[in-house]
């Protein structure tokens, strides 16, 4: 989870002008009781949206999930400025030359880190595709420490490691809340891109942040997860359309870089 200091994860983490000057409902919320993740610590649960769109100005683009009409009883409670990060994506390569993924280096505003996930398990939920996999991070490391964890791994595998390619990736984030489960989303407009390449991915992805504690559903998160998509999808501006879709960024990246 790629969000995770946008709200208090502890209770009283923020001071009262804090919170305040961000005017914000959950961030009170997490201030005065904090979150969980239920039972999805350091796990990814999020849902793929591959989306087609009458202009390509990725500064039109980006403005995409604020401007989606949400189903009730969700509200959009917050919205981060526009990002911009280079990914670059590592595999493993086994004896026949197919690619396992292994982990992505991130750069993003002068810092570094490693997603490392392992395999993504599909979960189909009335024709809504989520995606479920363990994910560690390895956050803020300088460039001798970024070679010393490539090393390592590179040295443990089995498999001989290779550096596949990196594309660009801009985003912008809305966070949703649901006042009835304490449920908070993730809702990102991605735009990727790779130098020197015509091919480029618009999607949209949202994904579980976490639960307010003192909160209860009777829903697990995925069908609460697959519900809020499918209104997400019936809610698109005109013009615009979109699919489910179990396309991740590293298999777009090999698809148009081997």
């Amino acid at each position: 989870m790629g969000y995770g200091n946008t709200y208090s994860r502890k209770a009283g983490q923020q001071t009262k002008e804090e919170i305040s000057e961000k005017d914000s409902l959950v961030s009170c919320l997490c201030n005065n009781s904090g979150y969980n993740r239920e039972d999805l610590e350091n796990v990814e649960l999020e849902a793929k949206i591959n989306l087609s769109y009458p202009s390509r100005k990725t500064d039109i683009l980006l403005t995409f999930g604020e401007d989606l009409g949400f189903p009730e009883p969700y509200s959009v409670d917050r919205i981060l400025p526009n990002s911009e990060a280079r990914h670059s994506c590592y595999a493993f390569i086994d004896r026949k030359n197919r690619l396992q993924y292994a982990f992505t280096k991130i750069e993003r505003d002068g810092k570094v880190k490693i997603k490392i996930k392992e395999k993504t398990k599909q979960i189909d939920k009335e024709g809504i595709i989520l995606l479920r996999k363990a994910e560690k991070r390895l956050e803020d490391l300088s460039a001798m420490e970024v070679n010393k964890h490539i090393a390592k791994i590179a040295r443990q595998s089995k498999l001989p490691l290779e550096y596949i390619g990196s594309f660009s990736k801009q985003s912008k984030e809305a966070f949703v809340f649901n006042p009835t489960s304490g449920r908070i989303f993730v809702v990102a407009t991605n735009f990727c891109s790779i130098q020197s390449n015509p091919h480029y991915l618009f999607q949209l992805e949202v994904e579980y942040y976490g639960q307010i504690n003192g909160f209860s559903s009777v829903r697990g998160v995925d069908e609460e997860l697959a519900r809020l998509v499918r209104g997400v999808v019936n809610n698109f501006p005109e013009g615009y359309s979109g699919n489910s879709s179990a396309l991740t960024k590293f298999d777009w990246l090999v698809r148009n870089v081997r």
